[in-house]
């Protein structure tokens, strides 16, 4: 067949060759195989050489119908055929319509490009021009135009299958044919340079029009070609679901249609059932483990292991996973495990059977077993499923079956060299309701071979891994798995039902708690004020009369039933994530006798230094009382010599207890009572009387029901309809209840409005005011307000005293009680706890009466009375209490009722308090937050405002009229005020809070006004933010320090705002202007100006001062729409915004709830006032303790925590956002510690990986409590300036020390050094800022010239400084050049020519040794910083995961690699300094000559790996000078220091690394023989001499050992790999991204010299797309690094105005692993 006549094959299903043949395929299954190369399920059919012709083809299951996947085809081949071999994403798709002439039949052409550069001697890059043709319904053809003038010889060809499969999916089969030259094996990238290649000679002229390819490229482009499959199933993936529905088809096959059991079969699972009654010994350390994991050890067969698991799905769910093996999930789950080892699993067809074969990787040195087995199920009698497994030999029925099964391992070239094993066992499935199940699977394996019994031993936990795989499968929230749990438990019996045995138990129980006389219990402090708790005075009778005895009492918010049952059920989800939190050993139930009785064991840890506690007892759940209406646990301990596995030994005291509780519905089982009653004895050395004082701590459970099921929402909403209800019927009053209600309106009203005063109301619309009545004592305090709701409703927020709300604000600081006159009357009887030694608690006694005065109005009046109810008390003094509350019906608003209040009160505490402190403001403000707090209760706020909004947003939108003179007059002038502040450089810049609000200070000539300005960007659309701007009126404008406010509208767009406010002295006038431009991030852009006349006498010096305050204004405008947005519009920049949000303290924090800390209440309040915040917290509870508690930033030791988000608590969320500031103490940057946090966290992982916007919110949050902590980054930074300037301070006075005592050469050695260290620092610091004006020049250079330059430069840093435009490099990155700087010319040269004067001298002082500790301390700590910085920044981390992350992600062990870095490089440099200077006695040339072949070595290194290039892009004399001196300075840095950074491929390499460390020591020990052999008269005393180098030595070893261990172990290979500068440069370019392709132009371009055509091709096919998208990266520095003929014609003149722009000599550089500066102007991922 001529190769340019190759065509298509007719059809895919010839009968390929059996050697080609993969044994996968033999099955004919709807579920293919995935392949971990590959990223789609898909198997090799055939792959056949035939006459000059290359044939392929595959088969994959596209998850869409055959249509969708056709017209994905037709329309889309060439983009898909570009991205699956890395071509361009904008790659063209040319659909030309060519007639029948041109297409050589009927059908309508499809025609697409297809390119690919071949790798021969000219880089050749064939274009393929593919015509498609829809030849029927399930087959489409494909082959290559071929050109009359130029036909090529390799023709390109094939076909698409399509056929329907199951669940809407489409079998694809691709076949591929090229034409290629079978006789050349080696690709044209590896044939020398020759002019003819393959059997028939081609020459360079005929190679041009198209040469036979090699087969190796031949296949390469065909494998190309064949990655459209992968493409496909990419695009069309939906695996979940498929295998979703695969397992409900399975379930539906499990009912009456089930194939029936045949004899083997069953036989099969009868003896299977055998395997469960093994002598089981729990696994050792599994105890608190989520499965039980045991295991039976003899010595005459394998081990066997048993697991037990509770899955959070049904049995059949279950089953269904377990039985559909070759699933998507799974199999990719094997890939990521076991690699490409085989896994086959065939169902046999009308049967309960089904084989599978694996090959299992065993471990190291040890050789794989394939283990085929054989699986059949049953359903028993209970319900529950059976899956026995049983060795392949073993099934009888069908022995073809069994023949392919053994062809297919035989096929697999891999599995057919390794031992076969065997695997026998039992999966048994017990449904304990609809969604859940627990699953019991019996294992053992028989590995035959060679390999140690006792290894295999060992290996019993991990051989039950598909158990756990199948509960993680199935993981959900744990609180809804154990509600259903609960109501699918069966139902108690009645104490009548009981055995004999358990009612022996019950009635012991209640005899020993519930009889006896209550009063001898005693009332104790609870830590909850819903659960009251007593304990009893004396012992119990009996074996508990030395026992510790408690009660509880509460009401709970479920039914009896369901609190019963989370009581009774020990080993409930929730309870065994309880145990892990309270650190318990062990938690568990030991033996079920049934559903209602059963034997639990737990193990509690106790505080230091008692042990823990073992309690073994027996439960019993039984029904009680009338008509069992009632629900009782009665607990007992078991006897002493009862014994409980758990697996390892566990140092414990046993302890004793009895208890009974009693669950007593009520409100029609909407509610029920707990009575907890316990008798305890801790037994060991425990006092009676502590554990009396502990016994609430054992009471805690009744706490944590309450807890649970808690409802107070709801209750206090029913109560208050209750109450408005009663309000609504007609009530009958007597004559002296309206004389009450007459007398205390008279008292209470008619005041004269002049003798009010205004009080500082915290609620902007409650209006706050006192009086002073001439001859009373107190003031009389007056609320008045709006409230969104009906007179009614609003009452009956005032009369549900008992409102939990309420109870829980003052907890225990009040008593109240109500006794109920009537329908309308009732006596008020309040108790007041002041907590203040000295003053008696106060109680209060008032009639209060409720009355309709008229048809819109409501009066409560209440009065100070004695009553019968209340008799005095001498231990309470009496006060007195009188209010009026007046509610009057208003005309709703928007369909809104609305009620205005007037609430009016007197108060007199009485007794001997003074009369001053009873008529303090602050008293009386306390008293009518009540009616603050009822109005928000009710607010509709948010709703007006809105409505408002939208209707303003319409006038806007259609406004169409005239502006007269005046107005146009007023505009213009408003516009012309903006432009004061056109200039950036001109005006005093204000620090605005937070810091996203810029603003700034300015002055008109011949003005003595100072004007304002602002901007910030609003999430919101600008006619909106008018909007928001014209609404003057609205709530959310009102401002508490406001008296009136008015409106006067002239017409639409002209208004007159008139706003009193508060004294002192108010503003008079003010001019005023706000821009509102959209912006490109479909948000807007507000500045605002401001020109505050002072008048009156208020100078305008204080007006400048608190310009920010009216500033603000766009601040409070963008606030109010971030407010609006709703979780499912946040984004990033919602993020962003919230940490900034929640860093700054609010106004109103100061006031919150009782216990309430001013952080807390600056979270609650502001989940308040977000609607994307209060969504967030209606899916996780916990979210606002998390955040209180990372906002808090108090530094203290990070707990662990496990738990996934779905079943996340709050106490768990008080742990994890505790270790938040943990995280920022140990990292430079915010986002590298917001890193590290979620990376240690898991539930941190979900919730970043669910919400976009959450990692940069704590990535804000984390910033600003970086800037505002003394601690962490800013010690660590100061620390690292202080030792720098220390230990210039200390060189400086050495150096006169030297001069002092005649040493005129040492001194002068060493002024150089520091000197030559000052004289770079002020280069590079000019270098850095010569475009900025001479005054900065000169500030920097005297910084840098004075020494304070790294402490200068770590206050930036700490503070968080922005880099300045006219700089080159930020602070961080000068920081760190100073570092090299100072290691390089000051500390490592210092340290040896100190450590040599020393020993030279013989007699060193303490100065002298003092200079040399602290320079060696500065250079390990400047060494450390580079490397670790680098390391845990988390781009570099998501950049580079192969080099960057070897530093672990825990507070602690961070702190000790950074110890280690420290050390390492200390001790390195004290070694060498000390071996050195002994080899300096000899002779200084012997030192030069020694450094000199050192660093010879490593240039012959180097050139003998052709990686002599740096990467730093610099071209001609200045590349030569660059890469001389980095690599120069990088290797005698490391000689001394040993960076660990520079360890890096494009650096020094890891292997010449580790071999430089080896050398460093090795040649210490060297130069020390050398003294001590050659020189005549030693230094110093030999044995303290190779004390010292021994021990320095030895100490660095150690250090690096530690080091080597604490680090990430898959981090070891980065220390001895072999790969050079240049493959590392030119794998950049092979990442998946523009993001990351783009770092290649960052490197000389010597080093990816090999791979520029790629990135030629490259450039020129995506350049016109990053014009039009504008990535931040595409910038005028990125562009400047790219070569002219890179850059498309049409885009040539923009590129070169970027040259022109970005700025010449120093570029910014970036680099992945070893550079130690990044990209400045240019942005980024650096």
């Amino acid at each position: 067949m001529s190769p340019s006549k190759a065509q298509p094959p007719a059809s895919p299903a010839a009968t390929p060759p059996a050697a080609y043949l993969n044994g996968r395929a033999l099955f004919s299954s709807d579920r293919p195989v995935t392949s971990s190369s590959s990223s789609a399920p898909q198997r090799v059919l055939y792959c056949q050489e035939v006459d000059q012709t290359l044939v392929k083809g595959v088969v994959v299951h596209l998850h869409a119908p055959p249509t969708t996947i056709t017209a994905s085809l037709l329309q889309d081949m060439g983009t898909l055929l570009s991205s699956s071999t890395g071509s361009s994403k904008n790659a063209a798709l040319v659909p030309d319509n060519l007639d029948s002439s041109a297409s050589g039949g009927p059908t309508k052409l499809h025609r697409h490009k297809f390119s690919r550069r071949v790798p021969d001697v000219d880089r050749k890059k064939f274009t393929y021009d593919l015509d498609l043709r829809h030849a029927s319904k399930t087959r489409l053809e494909f082959r290559r135009f071929q050109s009359i003038a130029a036909p090529l010889p390799h023709d390109v060809g094939g076909c698409f299958l399509l056929e329907s499969a199951a669940y809407g999916c489409t079998k694809l089969t691709m076949v591929v044919s090229m034409g290629c030259d079978p006789s050349v094996k080696s690709s044209w990238s590896r044939v020398p340079r020759v002019t003819s290649f393959g059997s028939g000679g081609v020459s360079p002229s005929s190679r041009a029009l198209g040469p036979l390819l090699p087969l190796p490229d031949a296949h390469g482009l065909v494998d190309d070609l064949l990655k459209l499959t992968a493409i496909l199933f990419r695009r069309f993936n939906r695996s979940s679901k498929v295998d979703k529905a695969t397992r409900a088809a399975f379930i539906r096959s499990l009912g009456p249609s089930a194939p029936p059991l045949t004899a083997n079969e069953s036989g099969a699972i009868e003896d299977a059932l055998l395997f469960v009654d093994k002598p089981w010994k729990r696994i050792p350390n599994t105890i608190r483990a989520p499965i039980h994991y045991f295991q039976a050890l003899s010595n005459k067969e394998s081990a066997w292991g048993k697991g037990v698991a509770d899955v959070d799905a049904s049995a059949e769910e279950a089953f269904a996973w377990l039985w559909k093996a070759v699933s998507y999930e799974r199999e990719k789950k094997h890939a990521e495990d076991q690699g490409e080892r085989l896994r086959l699993a065939l169902e046999v067809p009308n049967s309960r059977s089904m084989f599978q074969v694996v090959r299992h990787h065993i471990g190291v040195a040890i050789d794989d077993r394939v283990l085929a087995s054989w699986w059949a199920w049953r359903r028993e009698e209970d319900g529950d499923l059976i899956v026995a497994l049983t060795p392949l030999k073993s099934y009888k029925d069908r022995p073809d079956l069994t023949a392919t099964v053994e062809a297919a391992i035989d096929a697999d070239r891999e599995a057919s060299k390794h031992v076969r094993g065997e695997l026998r066992g039992l999966y048994r499935i017990h449904s304990t309701a609809p969604a859940a199940c627990r699953v019991t699977l019996v294992l053992q394996g028989k590995m035959a071979g060679q390999v140690p019994k006792i290894a295999l031993d060992r290996k019993v936990k991990q051989s039950l891994g598909l158990i756990d795989e199948l509960r993680v499968t199935f993981r959900r929230n744990a609180l809804e798995v154990d509600a259903e749990l609960r109501t699918a438990h069966p139902p108690p019996p009645l104490r009548a039902e009981l055995t004999a045995d358990a009612k022996t138990v019950v009635d012991r129980t209640l005899s020993a708690l519930e009889g006896g006389d209550d009063e001898s219990w005693e009332s104790i402090a609870s830590p909850n004020i819903f659960c009251s708790m007593w304990k009893k005075k004396t012992g119990g009778a009996g074996a508990w009369a030395k026992s510790v005895a408690g009660k509880a009492s509460c009401v709970v918010d479920c039914s009896a039933r369901s609190a019963a049952l989370w009581w009774f059920v020990l080993d409930s989800r929730e309870g065994a994530e309880k145990s892990i939190d309270q650190r318990d050993h062990a938690r568990l139930v030991v033996e079920t006798n049934n559903e209602c009785d059963n034997i639990a064991a737990i193990v509690k840890s106790m505080p230091m230094p008692l042990q823990p506690r073992e309690f073994v007892l027996r439960a019993l759940l039984f029904r009680d009382g009338t008509g069992g209406g009632e629900f009782v646990v009665a607990m007992e301990s078991l006897p002493k010599d009862y014994r409980v596995d758990y697996g390892s030994s566990i140092t414990k005291v046993r302890g004793s207890t009895i208890g009974v509780v009693r669950f007593s519905p009520i409100l029609g089982n909407t509610q029920c009572k707990v009575t907890y009653s316990r008798f305890m004895d801790a037994a060991g050395v425990v006092p009676s009387s502590i554990a009396r004082r502990k016994i609430g701590l054992a009471l805690s459970n009744a706490v944590r029901l309450w807890e649970r099921f808690e409802r107070s929402d709801q209750v206090d909403a029913l109560s208050r309809s209750t109450f408005a209800a009663a309000v609504r019927v007609q009530q009958v009053y007597s004559e002296s209840e309206i004389d009450h209600v007459v007398d205390v309106t008279n008292r209470m009203s008619g005041f004269d409005e002049g003798i009010f005063e205004l009080l500082d109301s915290p609620d902007s619309l409650v209006k706050m005011q006192v009086a002073h009545k001439q001859g009373e004592s107190v003031g009389i305090v007056r609320a008045t307000t709006i409230m969104d709701a009906p007179p009614e409703e609003c009452i009956a927020l005032q009369l549900d005293v008992f409102n939990r709300a309420t109870t829980k604000l003052f907890k225990q600081k009040i008593q109240r009680t109500v006794l109920d006159l009537n329908g309308h009357a009732r006596i008020y009887h309040l108790v007041i706890n002041h907590e203040i030694p000295g003053l008696s608690s106060r109680e209060f006694v008032n009639h209060q009466v409720w009355r309709w005065t008229g048809p819109d109005t409501l009066v409560l009046a209440g009065t100070g009375t004695d009553h019968a109810s209340a008799p005095r008390r001498d231990a309470l003094v009496r006060g007195t209490q009188t209010m009026l509350t007046v509610y009057s019906r208003q005309p709703p608003v928007g369909g809104v009722p609305q009620t205005r209040v007037v609430w009016t009160q007197q108060v007199s505490f009485g007794g001997s308090i003074p009369k001053w402190i009873q008529n303090l403001k602050g008293l009386y403000i306390g008293y009518l937050n009540a009616v603050s707090k009822n109005r928000r209760l009710v607010d509709q706020s948010v709703r007006f405002d809105a409505a408002n909004r939208l209707r303003l947003t319409n006038m806007i939108a259609t406004h169409s009229k005239r502006y007269w003179g005046q107005e146009e007059e007023l505009l213009r002038t408003a516009w012309e005020s903006f432009d004061l502040f056109l200039d950036e450089k001109k005006g005093k810049d204000l620090k605005m809070s937070p810091p996203t609000t810029k603003a700034k200070l300015a002055f008109k000539p011949g003005e003595d006004g100072a004007w304002g300005w602002s901007s910030t960007t609003v999430r919101a659309r600008p006619i909106e933010v008018m909007a928001y701007a014209w609404d003057t009126m609205q709530r959310s404008r009102v401002n508490a320090e406001e008296l009136e406010r008015a409106v006067d509208d002239y017409h639409d767009h002209n208004q007159l705002v008139y706003i009193k406010m508060k004294s002192p002295k108010p503003l008079q006038d003010r001019e005023s202007a706000l821009k509102i431009k959209a912006n490109a991030s479909g948000g807007t852009t507000l500045e605002y100006v401001i020109h505050p006349n002072a008048g009156g006498k208020i100078p305008d010096w204080v007006i400048r001062r608190h310009m920010g305050l009216n500033l603000a204004y766009v601040t409070e405008m963008k606030d109010y729409f971030q407010s609006l947005r709703a979780l499912n519009q946040f984004t990033e920049e919602d993020g962003r915004a919230l940490g900034e949000l929640l860093a700054v303290p609010l106004e109103t924090e100061g006031v919150h709830q009782a216990a309430e800390t001013d952080v807390q209440a600056r979270v609650r309040l502001l989940f308040e006032r977000h609607r994307g915040l209060r969504e967030v917290e209606g899916k996780h509870a916990w979210i606002q303790a998390l955040l209180a508690r990372a906002v808090a930033n108090r530094l203290r030791a990070a707990g662990d925590s496990s738990t996934r988000l779905c079943n996340m608590t709050a106490t768990q969320a008080n742990i994890i956002g505790g270790a938040l500031a943990s995280c920022i103490a140990a990292n430079l940057t915010s986002k590298a510690a917001v890193d590290e946090w979620i990376l240690r966290y898991p539930s941190m992982g979900e919730l970043d990986r669910k919400y976009v916007w959450f990692r940069p919110m704590m990535d804000a949050l984390a910033q600003r409590l970086l800037e505002s902590v003394g601690w962490g980054l800013k010690l660590r930074l100061y620390s690292g300036a202080a030792l720098s300037v220390m230990d210039l301070g200390s060189d400086l006075l050495m150096i006169y020390s030297y001069a002092a005592t005649g040493k005129q050469g040492t001194a002068l050695s060493l002024g150089i050094m520091v000197g030559l260290c000052l004289f770079f620092q002020v280069l590079v610091t000019y270098l850095n800022t010569r475009k900025c004006p001479k005054r900065v020049v000169l500030k920097e250079m005297f910084i840098a010239v004075s020494g304070i330059g790294p402490g200068i430069h770590a206050m930036r840093v700490a503070n968080g400084r922005q880099k300045e435009e006219a700089t080159i490099m930020d602070d961080e990155l000068l920081l760190t050049y100073t570092r090299c700087m100072e290691m390089a010319f000051e500390s490592v040269p210092g340290s040896l020519l100190q450590t040599s004067s020393i020993i030279r001298s013989g007699r060193p002082t303490r100065t002298a040794i003092a200079s040399i500790i602290l320079s060696a301390l500065a250079t390990g700590f400047a060494a450390a910083t580079i490397s670790f910085d680098f390391d845990v920044a988390p781009h570099r981390r998501q950049l580079e995961p192969a080099f960057y992350g070897y530093v672990p992600d825990g507070a602690s062990k961070r702190t000790a690699v950074f110890g280690c870095m420290i050390a390492n490089s200390a001790l390195l440099l004290l070694l060498r300094s000390v071996s050195l200077g002994l080899l300096v006695m000899v002779r200084w040339s012997w030192v030069v000559s020694y450094l000199a072949a050192d660093l010879g070595l490593y240039w012959l290194y180097r050139a003998a790996r052709c990686d002599v290039t740096h990467w730093v892009p610099a071209e001609g004399a200045a590349g030569y000078l660059e890469t001389v001196i980095e690599r120069t300075g990088v290797k005698m840095l490391v000689n001394f220091t040993g960076v660990i950074q520079f360890r890096a491929p494009a650096e020094m390499g890891g292997v010449y690394w580790c071999f430089d460390m080896v050398m460093s020591l090795v040649g210490s020990v060297v130069a020390t023989r050398v003294h001590f052999g050659v020189a005549e008269n030693p230094a110093m005393d030999e044995r303290t001499a190779w004390t010292i180098v021994g021990g320095l030595g030895g100490a660095w070893i150690s250090c690096f050992v530690v080091f080597m261990l604490l680090i990430k172990r898959r981090y070891w290979a980065t220390f001895y790999s072999f790969e050079t500068g240049y493959q590392f440069v030119q794998s950049t370019f092979s990442r998946d991204g523009d993001e990351k392709k783009k770092t290649i132009m960052r490197y000389n371009k010597k080093l990816w010299l090999g791979i520029r055509d790629d990135v030629k091709d490259w450039m020129l096919e995506n350049w016109e797309q990053w014009e039009e998208e504008k990535p931040e990266w595409f910038d005028d520095d990125w562009k400047a690094m790219v070569d002219n003929d890179m850059v498309p014609e049409r885009s040539k003149q923009e590129y070169r105005k970027s040259r022109r722009r970005s700025s010449l000599g120093l570029t910014p550089r970036f680099s992945l692993r070893g550079n130690l500066v990044r990209p400045v102007g240019g942005g980024g991922s650096s």
